[in-house]
């Protein structure tokens, strides 16, 4: 293994690095690394809890937002509800029994209410008004 040298830059001399001579050197290249890392190590650090903290946010948003959509969405269930026909409950019961007979479903649930709720509103047996069939009736 050679011994490891320096060069000056000025007369161009190899000067031999002994141990005694390149420890100064070492010390001071590792101290330099080292405040180095530590430097990144607290930057990296502060964006994690940058992150950490932009995420609690985040969080916090969502939650508030989920809670103003259900509240909504309550509001406009009890405003419908409440303009609707007394058929409505029949409509939901009959809207619940055909999406799980039939999930795909060959109309849109939307269309299916709005036919059902102008063709005159729900009888017992989930007919129309007149007594005749329900849902099945709008398939065609």
């Amino acid at each position: 293994m050679t011994k490891p040298t320096l060069t000056c830059p000025t007369c161009r001399t190899e000067i031999k690095l002994t141990e005694s001579l390149a420890a100064p050197l070492i010390a001071d290249t590792r101290r330099r690394f080292e405040d180095q890392l530590a430097r990144k190590e607290a930057e990296v650090a502060g964006r994690e809890a940058a992150i950490r903290q932009q995420q609690a946010q985040i969080a916090a948003a969502k939650d508030s937002i989920d809670d103003q959509v259900a509240a909504k969405v309550d509001e406009e269930r009890g405003r419908i509800a409440a303009a609707v026909d007394p058929s409505y409950e029949a409509v939901c019961q009959l809207c619940h029994r055909q999406c799980k007979s039939d999930p795909g479903g060959n109309m849109n649930l939307t269309h299916r209410v709005r036919w059902f709720l102008l063709s005159g509103g729900a009888d017992a047996e989930g007919g129309g008004a007149d007594g005749i069939g329900g849902f099945e009736e709008a398939r065609g």
